[in-house]
């Protein structure tokens, strides 16, 4: 029982109609991939500040000490430190905890705290007491907020 040669395998129209197909389908796709790629940028670089806000208040906690973040909303970086000597709400050589840019993710920081300062006490609550949001920008279409309050909770918008 052989098989007929004319009858093996697939024609040439077939394949393309099948490369076709395939064509369609990813001119439809790749816009929808663009959105979704800039979707998870933001979304993670919001888990990664969530994560340093989250550290730095355990660390002011564990160290019995005042921490603070500094966001420079100019060149879309921010600093967390630990602020234990002297006291003065500015970055001292060894008290660095990390230095994070955001652009680097083709994102934007800023904050509405007064001075874009704060920071968590040595019981975790949030200083100064009037609370705030840090928001996170992408291509001015997306943004999330991260908002802290008084008692230093941190919940995403």
């Amino acid at each position: 029982m052989g098989v007929n040669r004319s009858e093996a395998g697939f024609t040439l129209i077939e394949l393309m109609v099948v490369v076709a197909v395939i064509g369609i389908v990813s001119v439809l796709a790749i816009p929808s991939m663009g959105d979704m790629i800039k979707e998870y940028k933001l979304r993670s670089g919001c888990r990664a500040v969530v994560s340093s806000l989250q550290n730095l208040k355990l660390r002011a906690i564990k160290e019995n000490a005042r921490t603070v973040m500094i966001i420079d909303p100019v060149l879309d970086i921010y600093t967390t430190f630990v602020d234990n000597s002297p006291r003065n709400w500015a970055l001292d050589l060894p008290e660095l905890i990390s230095k994070t840019n955001v652009r680097d993710e083709g994102l934007e920081i800023s904050s509405n705290f007064g001075s874009n300062t704060f920071g968590f006490d040595n019981r975790g609550f949030l200083e100064p007491i009037t609370g705030g949001e840090i928001i996170l920008t992408k291509d001015a279409t997306r943004s999330k907020k991260i908002v802290l309050n008084t008692l230093g909770n941190i919940r995403v918008e």
